[in-house]
């Protein structure tokens, strides 16, 4: 339960407070802040998982154990691998400590006196923004009515469909792959290179989202997605075009992360797109919760293949409510 509970706590303030610093420097460069701020947890995948192999499975045993389960089946490695587990569970807490305690003392905040008009100067500057598109400046006056709001409630069913496919692929794309490609140090290597991916992702998504609209960049990454979803299955069978296709699930999912927090403090203002976009932050457990269901049952009940086409249509489902919230703001601002 504290593995669960406390690790998902830090992590909340770690994609927070970084960002709300970095806008108070740059408030017109809150694309390119944000895709900075959220590259470290690309690099920082690439970082751990390397270490966490080296800790568990020096020796690059492979997996020998297969268990028929459902319509899947899985590959288990053997006990010596297992035994090493809570030696890097220690080696991660230490790493752990060591880094968030220098990134803490790092963290600083732009304090400036900020007058009525300075804040409409800002919102006025926003408005003109490309990402922003046609979306007036925000007139809601509360977090709470932010929170009952339909854009918010739109954007949230989209967010917490639409990052399922890459949180799935990221449970699943090493068990599965070694079905196919039996090699446990090149599981790590695909795993080391879509985190370098995710990272450059949220640095490319984020500084888009300075020149083009919201709905523009999120079209996109859903149709990237989709094609992704329809090739799994043939790529799988092939080493390095799987290592290509893993690299891009996740370049694109770091999309999904990066856009959302952009466009919430667009529609809702600074002040309280912060606070809105900390309680959106639950859609990715969300997103989550289903890439776990989609593992645990989906998968095992009508086999990978078909999962991989159900996402289909599971991602697609997402870009409707967002262009709903698109189309409503347009509306409103022409009005």
């Amino acid at each position: 339960l504290l593995y669960s509970i406390i690790p998902g706590f830090i992590k909340g303030l770690g994609y927070l407070l970084p960002l709300y610093c970095g806008w108070s420097f740059f408030p017109e460069r809150k694309g390119l802040v944000t895709g900075i701020t959220l590259m470290g947890y690309g690099f920082g995948t690439f970082l751990f998982g390397m270490v966490s192999v080296w800790a568990v499975n020096p020796d690059n045993i492979r997996p020998t154990d297969r268990v028929q389960e459902g319509m899947t089946t899985k590959v288990y490695f053997t006990e010596e691998v297992y035994s090493r587990y809570p030696y890097m569970l220690e080696c991660l807490s230490i790493a752990y400590f060591i880094v968030g305690m220098t990134g803490a003392l790092l963290l600083e905040h732009k304090t400036t006196h900020h007058s009525e008009e300075s804040d409409d100067s800002e919102e006025s500057v926003l408005a003109e923004h490309p990402s922003y598109g046609t979306i007036p400046p925000s007139e809601y006056t509360s977090v709470s009515e932010c929170l009952k709001s339909k854009p918010f409630s739109y954007l949230a069913i989209s967010a917490s469909l639409s990052t399922s496919f890459g949180l799935f692929v990221t449970i699943i794309f090493k068990p599965y792959g070694l079905l196919y490609i039996q090699d446990d140090h090149f599981m790590t290597f695909i795993g080391g290179c879509a985190s370098i991916a995710n990272g450059l992702g949220r640095l490319f998504w984020g500084t888009l989202m300075d020149y083009h609209t919201f709905y523009d960049i999120y079209t996109c990454l859903i149709g990237i997605t989709i094609f992704c979803c329809l090739v799994f299955q043939t790529m799988v069978q092939y080493a390095w075009p799987y290592l290509f296709l893993i690299c891009t699930v996740l370049f694109v999912e770091s999309g999904q992360f990066t856009v959302f927090p952009i466009v919430l403090s667009q529609i809702f203002g600074e002040k309280l797109g912060y606070h809105v976009i900390a309680y959106f932050s639950w859609t990715y457990n969300v997103g989550n919760l289903i890439a776990t269901l989609m593992t645990k049952f989906i998968a095992p009940l009508v086999s990978y293949p078909t999962t991989f086409q159900l996402y289909v249509i599971i991602t697609f489902i997402p870009l409707i409510f967002a262009g709903q919230v698109m189309i409503k703001r347009s509306i409103h601002s022409q009005v």
